[in-house]
């Protein structure tokens, strides 16, 4: 099922990330699809930076990589983000 995770709020994304840390397996991934600050203007959902992705993923999570996707008439990025196996 795809996440908005674009359009959550910063209590929101803190929520969403301890909900799926409670389900998923050490060593799972997440593949996470939202809209890139690297596309320019400030019309459309809320862009989402490499930094931000970094930071709510910090603890427990290692961020593995990062595909940019274009898509009319947005950018997105596609994240893999794995469960740490020793994360809290």
């Amino acid at each position: 099922m795809p996440c908005p995770f674009h359009v959550f709020s910063d209590d929101d994304r803190r929520r969403y990330i301890e909900g799926l840390a409670s389900v998923l397996k050490p060593g799972g991934r997440l593949f996470l699809l939202c809209f890139s600050d690297e596309e320019p203007g400030a019309k459309g959902p809320r862009r989402v930076s490499a930094k931000e992705i970094r930071y709510v993923f910090a603890v427990g999570w290692a961020v593995e990589s990062k595909r940019r996707l274009l898509s009319a008439p947005l950018a997105s990025a596609l994240w893999r983000i794995r469960k740490k196996v020793n994360s809290i």
